[in-house]
């Protein structure tokens, strides 16, 4: 648990069981939703490290239970499945119980039906776009992702608005505008593009430009790949 009673999930794999042997630990007490690696079980009895669970839900006071005498469940994974991007997850979640990361994909504002096998509609009336931080706090500028990375691990995808503004942007990754609004103009290597409703812009990779909209313009956007929001803000 940590200070605030939010029990952070534990991956309990052989590094744990050693690491517990060689301090001279002889029980490692695991909590409900904790992942435990067969080979950290096999670990335990080689080492004599005890595995013991810690049963919450259904002790009024808190002890220590055996495996067979608590019914709370523990995840067991194979050691061949432990990946970095399942580490990723367990730190990310970690992060977010603890409020030192929001959620990955905070819960929607708009009206999107999922089919089964991956296909996706947004009723884009629905889709209402947030302020966009472009370093100067004087510019209206919105945005919205619409395709989060568990839907779509290689495009992004999303609208953006630009009010009576203009602002300067390096992209160092590839870009899709299509002009669903208003007027867009795109400033690149000295020379100004002008675009209305119902044109498209590609922007390729490592383009500084600059975005203006001589009144609203409404734009919606396809990135390569899809983590561009991440790749703009480490650039």
């Amino acid at each position: 648990m940590d200070k605030e009673g939010i029990h952070l999930k534990k991956l309990i794999s052989v590094r744990e069981i050693k690491d517990a042997a060689a301090k001279g630990q002889t029980v490692i007490v695991v909590e409900k939703g904790d992942i435990i690696t067969p080979s950290a079980k096999d670990a335990a009895v080689e080492y004599a490290v005890k595995i013991e669970f810690a049963c919450q839900t259904e002790c009024k006071s808190p002890k220590v239970m055996t495996s067979s005498s608590c019914k709370q469940t523990n995840t067991e994974i194979d050691d061949g499945a432990i990946d970095i991007d399942m580490i990723v997850r367990v730190v990310r979640e970690m992060l977010t119980a603890t409020g030192q990361l929001a959620p990955a994909n905070p819960p929607e504002t708009f009206v999107k039906e999922r089919d089964a096998g991956g296909l996706l509609l947004v009723k884009a009336d629905t889709v209402k776009c947030e302020p966009f931080d472009t370093g100067n706090p004087k510019e209206k500028v919105g945005m919205k992702d619409i395709v989060n990375i568990r839907e779509s691990s290689n495009m992004g995808a999303g609208f953006m608005t630009i009010d009576h503004s203009d602002f300067a942007w390096n992209l160092n990754y590839e870009e899709f505008d299509y002009i669903v609004e208003g007027h867009l103009d795109i400033t690149i290597n000295g020379k100004t593009y002008k675009g209305k409703k119902g044109d498209v812009f590609f922007i390729p990779k490592d383009s500084n430009i600059v975005w203006s909209a001589p009144d609203f313009c409404k734009i919606f956007y396809v990135t390569y790949p899809a983590n561009w929001a991440e790749l703009a803000a480490n650039k």
